[in-house]
């Protein structure tokens, strides 16, 4: 609209001289064709001391909680800057919804202004904020100029809250790494050798580290098999994330988070591994594979998702007391 109005009246201008040949609108045409150098001038020297950053990159909520994201946009010219015009894309997993909003502010010169975006969900998952461009422009919109193309992002996690119901689930698990320690006083008996018919695969709470077994007298030697838990109390919770109702989903992810943080509270070491399917995205990683826990139960991650439940990347990929924690979500 500016930019017609300013048309319009250069047109004016341009005929109101030849009629008059006066001083005066001479110096208003001359001014008027100027007037777009003199902005463009002033463009170039704002962007060059134009700036934008990340306030935060990563905002851990809890669900149907609000996190915000904000953009500071940072003016160190002389020249305030009257519309900078800011395209965001956001992305929510697992579901994929996309959507776009524009905003467009002012910032002063020799000033910063922040850009705040809020985000909820009454799911689980992550919703990914892109900034697709920021478009500065003079003050009346004859030129602009783009900036910060796809440069610029920012993700909000969106976790269940710690539920107690899981508590016992969990002192169930750390009972297992007792056993498997010996903590109880009486080595378990479970997958002691006999004969090699007794083979069978490994239950939680198997002693199997160091194992003979006597194949027949046709050999004169022991074979020594190694397997498994290795006195450790390394756990490595597993669950299914892939279910497509997204409120079985959250459900799993409530009891995932909530035994590896009282597992952690225990003093286990505690790890997590899901099937790699695209609705696994809005899982928060932090610090490569380990999950991370802090004392507040508000803030904390869960550990990446694993490519084809591989154990690639975690230290000593063995010695684990492996829990399936998405059993009885569903």
């Amino acid at each position: 609209m500016i930019k017609l109005l300013y048309l319009i009246l250069l047109a004016a201008a341009a005929l109101f001289w030849p009629l008059y040949k006066g001083d005066v609108a001479f110096l208003l045409l001359a001014a008027l064709i100027i007037l777009p150098f003199l902005l463009a001038v002033q463009l170039a020297v704002t962007v060059r001391m134009f700036s934008a950053e990340n306030e935060n990159d990563h905002v851990t909520v809890f669900r149907n909680s609000e996190g915000e994201v904000g953009i500071r946009l940072i003016n160190r010219s002389i020249f305030p800057l009257s519309c900078v015009k800011i395209r965001l894309r956001t992305v929510f997993m697992p579901t994929g919804e996309v959507s776009f909003h524009t905003v467009t502010v002012p910032v002063p010169a020799r000033s910063s202004e922040c850009v705040s975006v809020n985000v909820s969900s009454e799911h689980c998952g992550r919703t990914d904020i892109f900034v697709e461009y920021i478009r500065v422009s003079d003050i009346m919109g004859l030129f602009s100029w783009t900036l910060y193309r796809k440069k610029l992002s920012a993700a909000v996690h969106i976790i269940p809250r710690i539920s107690e119901r899981f508590s016992a689930l969990a002192e169930y698990f750390l009972s297992l790494g007792g056993e498997a320690e010996g903590e109880s006083g009486e080595k378990p008996k479970n997958g002691t050798p006999g004969d090699v018919c007794g083979f069978r695969e490994f239950a939680p709470g198997d002693r199997l580290s160091l194992m003979h077994y006597k194949l027949s007298a046709r050999f004169d030697k022991d074979i020594v098999k190694v397997l498994s838990v290795n006195n450790s109390s390394k756990y490595l919770l597993t669950a299914d994330l892939s279910h497509g109702d997204l409120t079985v989903r959250d459900e799993v992810l409530c009891r995932l988070m909530s035994c590896a943080y009282y597992l952690n509270a225990g003093g286990a070491e505690v790890y997590a591994a899901v099937p790699a399917h695209s609705q696994c995205d809005g899982i928060y990683t932090e610090n490569g594979l380990a999950a991370q826990y802090s004392d507040d139960a508000s803030y904390f991650a869960l550990a990446e998702v694993l490519c084809e439940s591989s154990f690639e990347g975690i230290p000593e990929a063995y010695g684990f007391i492996m829990c399936d924690v998405g059993k009885e979500a569903e």
